[in-house]
């Protein structure tokens, strides 16, 4: 009878609890409590009495009561599974079966949506029971059962009775959380349905207050503006950019407005910028389900721990940095901002950053990738482009072509992102050299070479250096066409007439190349580009020059050596003073990690052909802005090349070509065959299937699509670096197997396009034929690189290395680099 008396106590203590409890429970409308509630509890709390009393007169053990029902009663969340306010006893409620939709609808009553509700409210302030948020969504059912025995219920009404519940069983910060989350998708959905006056009027009526609390004090803001100035605190100012910046409705931004003026007040912050307003709104905006018209009026810059360490220094590694460098590398990382943000769509984005693509020269977005370029528009036109400060007849000298030529080469840098190429520069020139002798024809070289250095040192190295090539044989395009001499008059000979005087420069060219500048320093600029062609061994004197050219590599440094191959389509234009060439952009393959998702030879070329998608639409983004900013013609940013010339641009953007970058294809095939691309003869084979299918799979989208599309080999090591250092947080046991290291960096690199290992153990002649095997797929761009051994290697050795590769091996091009 001892325990029947205390439960008996403790039933009727836990009867008045529960009547205070429920009487003193704050309505998350701040409401007046529903007494239909109240007497529900009443009648449990009493129900629980009863059967107490019962059981106790009937002898019946009531220790577990005790235990479980009445000593837990004011634990918080004691009563999770059983509500208290449960309905009169012995009462059997139908389920709720549907939930009417604000916009008349009828859903199907769904529990799990509830306890997913509740979850994420309680995972807002550190919650993590996902079963308790299943219980809790039980009581819910049960309240509603009971509450409307079976009938249809509203989107409020179980909102009204998810926040009942919390509160009545002990969860009052997860039914705080939760009224917070419902205020949110509400205001959410009155913003997508145009509803501001609501919602302004309770902005107002909380500034109101705030002001009769002494929280005003808005005429007393001041704001750093991004002008340089600083003015007073105007809200309108703020409704005024959303909704020129982001097209958003007057209401809306005005709400918004309010908003960030309330934030701030609270707040206190002084002085206020205009970058910090814009992050405050930007805020507010997601927070009302905006993310669009956030991305429109987001500001983009460099945080201030990157901006002095980029200003300021000190560069551990690099070598000084100008300040005129600073300035680039700042400009590029909004720029390259801009671009993820505003160019590309959030698929195409997240694949670069993700690394499964990369997308090159992304901080110079608003240029082109490279250009081929002759000296025929200047020798025609002279200097005249718009956007150009200076203009020119065309040239009556060799000296002036040759200054217009680095003046114009200067200009377009500034609108490509990679090299500017010079072609067939000695056979262009060649029509202004005929009186001179061999003296003027040095000093001739002598001005173009120190001309480009000099432009080369004070750009930096963060420029690449422009390309000028030199062809020994007259191109076969050239030799009939009638050449354009001094004054922009024809000479009535043809370029080929000018062979000889075409060879005298390239000669001299080269000789002064070897003998270096100042102190016999090597020329940062430009890079010498030898074409050598079929006709090249027929030609007269093509030994001595090959020797020539091998004696300047030996001695002096870089020189690439280009195979005009008859397997190879160069990119044509209609005039001879047209570009030849024109990249728009270049968006490399992460073929490693292709091949570590696909697991198999098979799967890999499901997944080359996903990443193949992605790359398309990288391409199409970039072609839809560069055109958007040609149309302002001589008011937008690349006007000077948006200039027409007897009916016929400068630019033509029909002819030109967007490249498709591989890189790390001696790492992809490892991983799915053990072997690099120089270890077995079934790697090698697997990388040729690989660039054999990407070239057809490219040439397809591009009769789809009506674009060119070019499959290069991407050859930058930085390129390489970041894909791997990315693979291996994704992948890191198969990207440590197949990644290289960079013993100077320690850094995981791949190997750069389809080159292999420059470690590999295999003579010069084998490197080039096994890339070479690549190079018809990859076009002009692929490049096997060639070192010279330190040690003085004889020039005929060179001269006849140089003659197997072109007859032996289908390389494209050679880089020989000497000591």
């Amino acid at each position: 009878m001892k325990n029947g008396s205390m439960v008996w106590a403790r039933s009727s203590i836990g009867l008045c609890t529960s009547w205070q409890r429920v009487q003193s429970s704050p309505s998350p409308r701040e409401a007046v409590p529903d007494q239909g509630l109240l007497w529900t509890v009443w009648w449990a709390t009493l129900g629980v009495v009863f059967r107490a009393a019962y059981r106790i007169l009937c002898g019946v053990d009531v220790d577990y009561l005790d235990a479980d029902i009445l000593e837990s009663h004011d634990a918080e969340g004691a009563y999770d599974d059983q509500l208290r306010f449960t309905a009169f006893v012995g009462e059997v409620s139908e389920p709720i079966a549907s939930v009417t939709k604000r916009d008349g609808r009828q859903e199907a009553f769904d529990k799990r949506k509830i306890a997913g509700a509740i979850f994420k409210a309680a995972q807002s302030i550190g919650g993590t029971d996902r079963d308790r948020a299943g219980h809790l969504a039980d009581a819910v059912a049960i309240y509603l059962a009971k509450r409307y025995n079976g009938g249809t219920t509203s989107v409020d009404q179980v909102h009204d009775a998810v926040e009942k519940v919390l509160i009545e069983m002990g969860h009052a910060r997860t039914a705080l959380a939760y009224v917070r989350y419902r205020d949110r998708r509400e205001r959410i959905r009155r913003f997508r349905e145009g509803d501001t006056r609501a919602l302004l009027g309770e902005l107002a009526q909380a500034r109101h207050e705030s002001a009769l609390l002494g929280g005003g004090g808005q005429a007393t803001l001041s704001v750093r503006t991004s002008a340089g100035s600083v003015v007073r605190w105007n809200r309108q100012r703020i409704v005024d950019a959303l909704v020129r910046e982001t097209g958003l409705d007057e209401g809306l931004a005005n709400v918004i407005a309010l908003e960030v003026e309330q934030q701030i007040q609270a707040a206190k912050v002084q002085p206020l910028s205009a970058s910090l307003i814009r992050e405050l709104v930007g805020a507010r905006l997601v927070e009302h389900g905006l993310d669009e018209h956030c991305r429109r009026q987001m500001r983009l810059g460099v945080p201030v721990f990157d901006a002095e360490r980029i200003v300021a220094g000190p560069y551990a590694g690099d070598p000084p940095i100008s300040p005129v460098g600073t300035d680039l590398i700042l400009a590029e990382s909004v720029k390259r901002e801009f671009a993820l943000t505003q160019v590309f769509s959030d698929d195409v984005a997240e694949a670069h950053l993700r690394g499964d693509i990369h997308i090159h020269d992304l901080g110079f977005v608003d240029r082109l990738h490279t250009t081929v370029q002759s000296l025929e528009y200047i020798k025609r036109f002279g200097i005249g482009l718009s956007g150009s400060r200076s203009v020119s007849h065309p040239p009556r000298r060799p000296e002036t072509l040759v200054a217009q030529m680095v003046h114009l080469n200067t200009a377009l840098q500034a609108h490509y992102a990679g090299p500017v190429t010079w072609h067939a520069l000695n056979v262009y020139l060649a029509p202004f050299l005929e009186d001179l002798d061999d003296v003027s024809m040095r000093q001739v070289a002598q001005s173009a070479l120190f001309e480009f250095a000099h432009r080369a040192a004070a750009l930096g190295e963060r420029v690449p250096p422009a390309e000028v090539s030199l062809d020994w044989d007259i191109p076969p395009r050239l030799r009939a066409i009638e050449a354009v001499g001094p004054g922009g008059e024809y000479t009535g000979k043809s370029y080929g007439d000018y062979a000889h005087q075409a060879q005298q420069f390239a000669w001299a060219f080269l000789d002064v190349y070897r003998e270096g500048g100042v102190g016999g320093i090597s020329f940062p600029a430009p890079i010498p580009l030898v074409h050598i062609g079929p006709g090249f061994f027929h030609s007269p004197g093509h030994e001595r020059f090959l020797e020539h050219v091998s004696n300047v590599i030996a001695q002096r440094g870089e020189i690439h050596i280009l195979f005009d191959r008859a397997s190879f389509n160069a990119f044509e234009s209609d005039e001879v003073w047209q570009p030849l060439c024109n990249s728009v952009q270049c968006v490399s393959m992460n073929l490693p990690r292709a091949a570590y998702r696909a697991g198999s030879v098979p799967k890999l070329f499901d997944e080359l052909d996903r990443l193949a998608e992605v790359v398309v639409r990288a391409h199409h983004a970039k072609l839809v802005f560069i055109e958007r900013l040609l149309r302002q013609r001589s008011l937008g940013p690349l006007a000077l090349l948006a200039v027409e010339r007897e009916g016929k641009p400068f630019l033509d953007m029909a002819r030109a070509s967007f490249c498709v970058g591989v890189t790390g294809l001696s790492e992809c095939v490892k991983a799915l065959t053990d072997s690099e691309l120089h270890e077995s003869p079934r790697a090698q084979a697997l990388g040729q299937h690989i660039v054999e299918h990407l070239s057809g799979c490219f040439a397809a989208h591009s009769e789809r699509v009506d674009l060119c599309f070019v499959l290069a080999q991407a050859t930058d090591s930085a390129v390489a670096q970041r894909l791997a250092a990315l693979d291996v947080y994704e992948y890191p046991e198969r990207t440590r197997r197949v990644a290289k290291t960079d013993r100077r960096r320690h850094a995981l690199l791949y190997t750069p396009g389809g080159q292999i290992n420059a470690d590999a153990s295999c003579n010069p002649m084998e490197r080039v034929r096994i890339e070479g095997e690549l190079h018809g797929w990859l076009g002009r761009g692929a490049v096997t690189r060639v070192a010279i051994p330190e040690d003085e290697t004889a020039t005929e050795t060179i001269a006849g290395f140089l003659a197997k590769a072109f007859h032996q091996t289908q390389t494209h091009r050679i880089a020989l680099c000497g000591g």
